[in-house]
């Protein structure tokens, strides 16, 4: 286990295999912190590498993490006072729309260089100019940068 994985498990107080160790006994209120807690640690588990810009899966899971946290909101909202959830919940949904942005930049730059590799520029033979993707993900590129910043 990597070092961003132990001490995911560490403050998550969870083992390492995967679940958030929800017992058949839990009360609502317990399942939901332990549900929280997990989502929280897998979230923290992929901050280095998103922070780092190098692995944008690390970016698509730490996003998913936030995703999942705010859908155990709506589940384990009744056991809890609304308004004492609100603030973390608006947290949530900020850090989702910053990651999203990141990871939309993401998928549309690797999706236009898969079609740009099984698609070879060819020359107009009129015209001697080639049409590329390039520019498209120069620009993207710095959108992406822009968004890093924002996230970091």
């Amino acid at each position: 286990m990597n070092s961003a994985a132990q001490s995911s498990a560490t403050f998550s107080g969870q083992s390492a295999d995967k679940k958030p160790g929800i017992l058949p006994d839990d009360s609502l209120a317990q399942a939901g912190v332990k549900t929280w807690r997990f989502q929280l640690a897998e979230m923290l588990s992929k901050e280095e590498g998103t922070r780092q810009g190098t692995d944008i899966e690390a970016l698509h899971d730490m996003r998913v993490s936030t995703r999942r946290m705010r859908a155990a909101f709506d589940v384990f909202r009744p056991a809890f006072q609304g308004k004492a959830l609100q603030p973390h919940l608006q947290g949530l949904r900020r850090v989702g729309r910053i990651l999203g942005k990141v990871r939309d930049l993401d998928v549309f730059m690797q999706k236009a260089e898969q079609y740009q590799a099984t698609h070879p520029v060819q020359a107009e033979p009129s015209s001697q100019a080639s049409i590329t993707l390039a520019p498209l993900l120069e620009g993207w590129q710095v959108q992406r940068e822009a968004a890093c910043q924002e996230m970091l």
